[in-house]
């Protein structure tokens, strides 16, 4: 997923947020109670509310997570799973879900509380932010330098 974090790597040259990659717990409640602590592939935390990043976590809510599928924590990942659950209850402003295997991009927003009617973005598509506009990449170029037989682990 290289590209995906060329992509991010380059919201932070922009100055709008600084990426994190995976593994790393989000400790999405102020008690940072263990249950309420996922830890995304990767995720995205606005410039101005960068102090939540820690050197063994992330304190907070990010404005952006980004979950890969995979056959172990696919049910987790989709609406209704547990950390869909999470990240919308916590109010964590966009969630990305990439599918390997259908080759897919499926954008969250989250409005009055709630994520809105997603967009899900196939490979002639390019992945765009309201959270930093001007900012894009080509869906196909995420999917790249990925083997089929790897597709959905």
């Amino acid at each position: 997923m290289g590209a995906l974090y060329a992509w991010l790597l380059r919201v932070r040259a922009a100055g709008y947020g600084l990426p994190v990659l995976g593994p790393v717990a989000v400790l999405l409640d102020a008690a940072m109670r263990r249950e309420n602590a996922p830890v995304p592939d990767a995720c995205l935390v606005r410039l101005e509310r960068e102090q939540i990043i820690t050197d063994v976590a992330i304190e907070g809510v990010p404005d952006l997570v980004v979950e890969i599928l995979s056959r172990s924590t696919r049910r987790d990942h989709l609406p209704g799973g547990e950390k869909w659950n999470l990240y919308q209850r916590y109010g964590v402003a966009e969630y990305l879900i990439v599918d390997l295997k259908l080759r897919t991009v499926t954008q969250y927003p989250l409005r009055n509380g709630a994520y809105a009617t997603p967009r899900v973005l196939g490979e002639n598509d390019v992945l765009r932010s309201t959270l930093f506009p001007g900012i894009t990449q080509e869906v196909a170029s995420l999917f790249r330098d990925l083997r089929t037989s790897r597709a959905g682990r």
